[in-house]
Parts: C-alpha cells; structure tokens; sequence
C-alpha cells in the first residue's frame, strides 16, 4: 500500500518506519533535521521492538512538492496543526483513500472533516511510547495495549469502507505495531482523554512525576473532579463510555494506570520547557468547548486549560528575554 504519513515525529515515525521495513511504499513529511538525518542514514529505531535501520523512503519536508495520490494518510502531527495538515493533504485524496487521525485528544477527526471534506476518517487510540532521541533516531520505550482503528459516530461507514479500515488494521498489526479495528473508537478515545486531562496538566503545573499525583490529598481530589467533568460531559453529550460511574474509571486508574506509569515525566512540561505550544485545547480545552455545547460545568477542566496557558506564555516569555 501507499501511506504518506503526516507529521513525522517520534509516533509518526514508528508508523512509517515498521510500514517501510514490511515493504510498504511510505512518504514521510517532517522537519527538516530529522528528515536530513533519515535521508542521510536511514531511520534508527530502537528499544522494546527491536532495533532497525530502515530506509527507501520518500522523504519531504513540505507537501508543496508532492503531487501523488496515497491509500492511506496517517496524520500525527500535534493536535493544534489539525487544521492546516487537513489543508495541505487535501490534494492526495483519491475517493479510496483512508485518513486516519493517529493523535493525542479529541476534536482532530472533526477538524479533518472540515478541512479535507472527505469522509473516509478513522481515529486512532495509540498507547505505545516513542520518543525522538535525536534526529533521525526514534525509540520505542513503552506497550501497553494495541492501536485501536475505527470510524467516530459523525461518519456512517459503508460496508466497502469498513473492510477497507478493517485491512488497514490487519496491514499495521503485520507490520509490528499491534492494532486491531473496533467499531467503538469514541470509548476509546475517551477513554485515553480520561487518563490524559487527569495527569498531564496536573504533573506539568506541580512539575512532579505522575506517581507523585497520587500521593497528595489536594492533586488526588481535583483529579478525580476532572475526571467526574469528564463524565458529565460525555454523559451529556451521549458518548459511550467503557464506564458506567466515575469511580469505577478511578478504582482502574490508581489500581493499575497510575502506577504503572508511576515514573512518567508530563510530555505538556517538557513542551513548556522547551517554549512550545501545548495540546491542552484538545485535551481539558475540548472538555470545556462541550460542557459549554451542553450545559455542564467544568471549573477543574477550565482552570487547567488557564494554569497551562498562562506557563506557556511565561516561558515563551522567559526565553525571548534570553535571546
């Protein structure tokens, strides 16, 4: 098949690198120190899966230059570049092609839609850890459960597209990347949003790892309030969730989630530290946008949302005073 794939980060990478060495035809789109190191030694890959060098790819640093058309468009670009990489792909789409939103948050297939006006958008639940340890060389540090492929409920698939989305998912898990399609990719979505606004603003705003959450009186009760927002507003919004109550999500959450991401360092801290924007508006951010949709309060999403904007500019802030 031929994949071009969307915003080659740490995640966009393992994509694109595990669907190249299975012999697929894969285009990568990405910034250009990195794609300068692939182009120039190939894509490393390294950790629990194995370490590769992978190569023969297609290799471009803007979309101005591409004139093809693709099977599948993985998009893993952050979550506040949805809009302009729906833009900018809109010109690879034939009637066949699969997009498939492989990002953090909620709201990106909504995006995709507006912007590319295709209809044959899948989201995608990715738990699997990838860091970019320098350019041209990824990591691959953590598994938990596999990628989950699937139509949200704004589409209504026809069959044919289904069995396309199913093949996609069959081609990926070959590849090495276990994933399975599910006909219920909203629970998982908000699923993953739960664990997402309950520790990665908190952690980056305390600066603490997130086992160090769990330990605090104060930052265990706003978590479990963002998490019962999080359930009004899905509840509200008639998203179905793998929950029926709050605490049955929260006896998971410090039973088995927390703890075993206990050492995990907020991934919204390290892109303050380092002057970038944060996903908080597709994380907390869309928690608001539906309370206020559906009339449902959110003061602990909202505050979170607040808190984080307010250290991005101070650190912006910090680093044009230094330069």
């Amino acid at each position: 098949m031929k994949f071009l794939v969307m915003g080659t980060g740490a995640i966009g990478s393992a994509f694109g690198g595990f669907l190249r060495l299975a012999g697929h035809n894969v285009t990568l789109v990405g910034r250009l120190p990195h794609i300068r190191a692939i182009e120039r030694n190939g894509l490393c890959i390294t950790g629990i899966w194995g370490n590769h060098i992978v190569k023969g790819f297609e290799l471009y640093t803007d979309t101005e230059r591409i004139s093809d058309k693709f099977d599948v468009l993985l998009v893993t670009v952050k979550s506040y570049d949805t809009e302009d990489a729906g833009r900018r792909i809109r010109g690879f789409i034939s009637s066949e092609t699969l997009i498939v939103s492989l990002q953090n948050g909620i709201g990106n297939v909504e995006s995709l839609i507006e912007t590319t006006h295709h209809s044959s958008i899948l989201g995608g639940r990715v738990i699997f850890g990838s860091v970019l340890t320098a350019p041209g060389t990824i990591e691959i540090t953590v598994y938990t459960q596999p990628v989950m492929i699937g139509f949200p409920s704004m589409i209504n698939p026809s069959g044919s597209m289904k069995t396309s989305a199913r093949n996609l998912a069959r081609i990926i898990n070959e590849s090495g990347i276990p994933c399975n399609y599910t006909d219920e990719i909203e629970k998982y979505l908000w699923a993953k949003l739960l664990y997402s606004c309950a520790l990665n603003p908190l952690s980056a705003i305390r600066r603490v790892h997130y086992g160090a959450l769990g330990e605090d009186e104060e930052t265990r009760s706003i978590m479990e309030g963002i998490v019962r927002e999080i359930f009004a507003v899905a509840k509200a919004r008639g998203v179905p969730m793998f929950w029926d109550e709050p605490e049955e999500f929260l006896n998971l959450f410090y039973s088995k989630l927390l703890p075993y991401t206990y050492h995990h360092r907020s991934s919204m801290l390290q892109d303050i530290e380092r002057g970038k924007k944060t996903e908080i508006d597709n994380l907390c951010g869309m928690v608001v946008k539906y309370g206020k949709m559906y009339g449902v309060n959110t003061p602990l999403n909202q505050k979170m949302v607040e808190l984080i904007h307010k250290m991005t500019s101070e650190q912006k802030n910090e680093m044009d005073l230094q330069i």
